[in-house]
């Protein structure tokens, strides 16, 4: 059963309100019991759940009561193919349900999969890869497809594409989680590989369109792509890669975390090497990975098709990437001064060479039969505790702390007390900069995550 016409305005209503990210919709919607028409006809702030919680800016939203933004995004993604999918909808996996700070609503192009009836193993790591990095990727996303599991990256350069490339190449169904509105491209040089997942595929975002690919989303996207898999894979990756941000936040959702060995030494391999230190399976091929689910997914996973079909190589098609990767970081700057573009609705255009199929709302067709042996244990099985982390030297903090400048500075400052993104938003900051302040602060050590959402300093 979809969800009725009328409600989806509201539900595009209530996710303009609430930014990606925010603590705010889980809030409100746990309190109206899912009734978002209800949050729609609130008039007194007073009346709103632990309103001390909620951001000002985000409380003047909620009084806002013109629906005219989004009658607008429901038309336009009506003429675009756009999917919208709710968390009050039946596709909407109850493995993202549980995270917290779960997507009020997601966009999507393509064909959406059952995802809590797969296999979903998210496959990040450096977008500057080596060689080896790039046929690790490469074998073990091709593999894990053939295998029967749904490949899930973020569209980046590097390993990100070649995961994508590699689960297409397999016949597999890959998911894209994009940081940015549905009508953008970002990077441009994966324009032609967004266009075939988008076909063959998914994309997703919970950012509304005409949303730029700043840097501050990449973080909050990152809980996505580890929220609706089951693992999270790091094939490749430095000290301070972004990949590590989507490993660590697999941990705290309670999802298993794989990481391929490295060379001891090679910048590439500090990361990941640190994760298995710190607990993750080691691997070295994709049944590592598979064996994990065989027997909670029977239907699923056939590890017996690896025998026939396996990728001996990396195709010439994706030395492309490989370039495109290389010259990341020289082009970073200047594609990002030319991407600063207005973020508002009117100048939304269709995304270029629109080619997917009509609006899907059913689910795609079970590739075994539907008889399934009742799993033995429960898929999000309870979170494993983390993995210990060596303690920050005094001296060590003292000049890490030292060293904090702009947003990160005044964050820190603010957690003199225990408080919640949306909390240290109050102060007029908005949350999505919340965020991704406090997953740089998380990565230097000097903040950790409490039940409830709540931070602190270490």
């Amino acid at each position: 059963m979809d969800t009725p016409k009328h409600d989806i305005i509201y539900w595009l209503w209530l996710s303009l309100c609430c930014s990606p990210g925010s603590s705010a919709g889980e809030l409100l919607l746990e309190y109206f019991e899912d009734d978002v028409q209800k949050i729609y006809e609130v008039e007194d702030p007073s009346t709103l759940p632990s309103s001390t919680k909620i951001s000002p800016e985000t409380i003047t939203r909620l009084m806002n009561k013109d629906l005219g933004e989004a009658e607008h995004i429901k038309l336009w993604c009506e003429q675009n193919n756009i999917g919208l999918l709710p968390a009050n909808s039946p596709l909407y996996s109850k493995r993202l349900a549980r995270i917290q700070t779960k997507p009020i609503l997601l966009y999507y192009r393509g064909k959406l999969p059952v995802i809590d009836e797969n296999v979903l193993v998210a496959a990040v790591g450096t977008r500057r890869m080596s060689e080896y990095g790039q046929r690790q990727a490469y074998l073990f996303s091709h593999d894990m497809a053939r295998g029967g599991a749904i490949v899930v990256s973020g569209l980046a350069l590097g390993v990100d594409a070649i995961c994508h490339r590699a689960c297409l190449d397999a016949g597999g169904h890959t998911i894209g989680v994009i940081g940015c509105g549905i009508d953008r491209v970002y990077p441009s040089e994966n324009l032609e590989l967004m266009e075939e997942i988008a076909v063959k595929g998914t994309i997703i975002t919970e950012f509304k369109p005409g949303t730029p690919p700043n840097s501050v989303n990449f973080p909050i996207r990152n809980r996505l792509m580890s929220g609706i898999s089951n693992g999270t894979v790091v094939i490749e990756a430095d000290g301070r890669s972004g990949a590590l941000i989507t490993a660590r936040t697999a941990i705290k959702q309670g999802r298993d975390v794989f990481a391929l060995p490295g060379k001891v030494g090679e910048a590439n391999s500090q990361g990941t090497n640190k994760l298995i230190k710190d607990g993750a399976k080691p691997i070295t091929c994709a049944e590592d990975i598979l064996e994990e689910y065989q027997f909670l997914f029977p239907n699923k996973i056939f590890l017996e098709n690896l025998k026939f079909g396996r990728a001996k190589g990396v195709p010439s098609n994706t030395r492309g990437m490989k370039v495109a990767a290389d010259s990341y970081g020289a082009q970073r700057r200047t594609r990002d001064a030319a991407k600063k573009e207005n973020d508002t609705l009117p100048s939304l255009a269709p995304a270029a060479k629109q080619e997917t199929p009509a609006k899907q709302t059913a689910p795609v067709e079970k590739i075994a039969p539907k008889k399934q042996t009742a799993p033995t244990k429960s898929v999000d099985a309870t979170p494993p505790p983390p993995p210990n982390k060596q303690e920050i030297p005094d001296e060590k903090r003292t000049k890490a702390v030292a060293g904090l400048v702009g947003i990160n500075k005044q964050v820190y400052e603010a957690l003199s007390v225990p408080a919640t993104p949306d909390e240290l938003a109050a102060g007029g900051i908005a949350i999505n900069t919340v965020m991704a302040s406090l997953t740089i602060l998380e990565i230097k050590g000097l903040v950790k995550p409490l039940p409830g959402g709540r931070y602190e300093r270490k």
